[in-house]
């Protein structure tokens, strides 16, 4: 009788250890655009796509230079993307991307990032930039990232599944053992 608990003690310890590093991951942003520190030409839209589905009432604001007051647009969002949609077309300078999203799991994730729209005068020179910065990606030598980058999650129907079966099966040994086992000695 020890030796089954003992095994079931074993089985719900690997199952606590093992489903939580998939089931309660955050999603993070797996891209943008304008992407952090690029140089663009001049946009109305700023896009940000996350590693999995985002809940609900996430905000997306973008604020030119060091002004204290966003940018008037639209945000829409929709499963993975959060999306401004500016009144009109960005003129040139820094921005900052101010976002705060709350995924899946309940927790809330936030970050920042910058990009600049480039002058026409930036826009002839960047053009020579962007030809080396191609070949740079090409050689696989520049990769974008993101500043305080959060942590990934395998697809939301991956983990949930997992989650589930990591259940089910503590339930059928449980009830195995109280019925099957603890059946034999009555």
């Amino acid at each position: 009788m020890t030796k089954i608990r003992v095994l079931l003690l074993g089985i719900l310890v690997g199952a606590f250890f093992y489903y939580p590093n998939n089931a309660f991951a955050h999603t993070g942003l797996e891209s943008s655009n304008p992407a952090a520190n690029q140089t663009v030409e001049s946009t109305q839209t700023v896009e940000l796509n996350f590693a999995t589905k985002i809940e609900a009432g996430g905000t997306l604001r973008v604020y030119q230079a060091d002004d204290s007051t966003p940018l008037q647009g639209t945000v829409s969002q929709e499963n993975q993307n959060l999306k401004l949609e500016s009144d009109r077309p960005l003129t040139p300078g820094s921005y900052r991307v101010d976002w705060k999203i709350v995924g899946t799991d309940g927790h809330p994730i936030e970050d920042t990032y910058t990009f600049v729209v480039a002058s026409k005068k930036q826009e002839s020179a960047s053009a020579k930039d962007t030809t080396a910065d191609s070949q740079k990606k090409e050689d696989g030598k520049q990769e974008a990232t993101f500043e305080n980058e959060t942590a990934r999650t395998a697809d939301d129907g991956e983990s949930s599944s997992f989650l589930i079966a990591g259940i089910l099966l503590i339930l059928v040994v449980y009830f195995f053992y109280r019925i099957v086992l603890k059946g034999r000695k009555r």
